[in-house]
Parts: C-alpha cells; sequence; structure tokens
C-alpha cells in the first residue's frame, strides 16, 4: 500500500465530530417568555428532560400561579415540565458514529455528519413548532449558541471528509493524464 501525505490527518477528521459532542454543553434552546429569557437548556439536559419552573423568576411563579388557579385545567399535566427527548440521543450517537468512521471511511463520516446536522435542525424545527402550537403561546423557543456551534462543526467535519474521500480521487484522475 502506498502511503499518501494525506493519510496521517484523517485522525483530523474525527476532531470537529467530537468537539460537536462537547458544544452540545453550550445552551441548545433559548425559552423566553415576554422577551424575558426564563430557561437555556444544553442538549444533555433536554435529552434527559428539563423542568423550567426550576428555572423561572419569582415575577413568572407567580404569573404562572395566578394562571393555574384561574384555569387548573391547563395545569393538570405540568406543561413547563418537558420530558425526556431521546431524539437527542440519536443525534448524540450518529456524531460519536460519524467520528469513528472518519477512520475507517471518510464519505461514511460526511454522510452520517449530514444526516446529524439535518436531524439536529429538524428536531429544532419541530420542538419549536410544537410549542408555538401549544397551550402556552406566550412561550418563545429559540435556538441558541449550542445549535449554532454544533452546526458549523458538524459543517467543517463533513467539509474535511468530503475533502478526504475527492483528493485522492483527484490524484489519481491527475496520475492517468
Amino acid at each position: 500500500m502506498i502511503k499518501t501525505p494525506e493519510q496521517p490527518f484523517y485522525k483530523w477528521i474525527s476532531l470537529p465530530f467530537a468537539l460537536a459532542l462537547l458544544a452540545f454543553l453550550f445552551p441548545l434552546l433559548t425559552f423566553s417568555c415576554s422577551e424575558q429569557v426564563i430557561a437555556e437548556p444544553n442538549a444533555y439536559e433536554l435529552a434527559l428532560g428539563v423542568d423550567l419552573k426550576n428555572h423561572l423568576a419569582e415575577k413568572e411563579l407567580e404569573m404562572i400561579e395566578k394562571m393555574s388557579i384561574e384555569n387548573p385545567k391547563a395545569f393538570e399535566k405540568n406543561p413547563l415540565k418537558l420530558d425526556a427527548m431521546p431524539v437527542l440521543f440519536g443525534i448524540f450517537a450518529s456524531i460519536f458514529v460519524a467520528g469513528i468512521f472518519a477512520y475507517i471511511t471518510p464519505l461514511g463520516s460526511a454522510v452520517l455528519g449530514v444526516a446529524s446536522l439535518t436531524g439536529l435542525w429538524f428536531f429544532i424545527y419541530r420542538f419549536t413548532a410544537l410549542v408555538e402550537k401549544g397551550q402556552f403561546g406566550f412561550i418563545a423557543v429559540t435556538p441558541n449558541i449550542g445549535a449554532y456551534c454544533v452546526s458549523i462543526l458538524l459543517i467543517i467535519g463533513i467539509a474535511l471528509s468530503l475533502a478526504f474521500t475527492i483528493r485522492p480521487l483527484l490524484r489519481k484522475n491527475k496520475d492517468v493524464d
């Protein structure tokens, strides 16, 4: 097997994917009420479930208490408690496997990177739409720095994977000419 100059750099393909898993520690979503931030959970907190009531200030807690007295039926199932979201575990696993695939096949790494990126933004889109359609229209959900940081790192990982996939093909075609 002929050793090509880019082979020592294969390990660098997995670095953006590993950093993306760390970037999930940044706040993924921002929950706000009347343009005041209520909570900024990271992806791991969302994956395990989070109670937004624990993040509310006294003013918001009083407002929620008044609303629960006025409409107790709306608060029967705690709408501020978010259940675990296992779909995020799938995204974490996909990114982890993409990093491993960087050592086996950069093309597989690129495919899983694209799947992870698409899955992440589909999750964010569906979750924000779900909250908007919920019974509490005053809570707004927007992507936070974690979503953008993970996205950039995934794009870098995808680009590196594609570069390491295409470069040998270009070199091979250049040698043939």
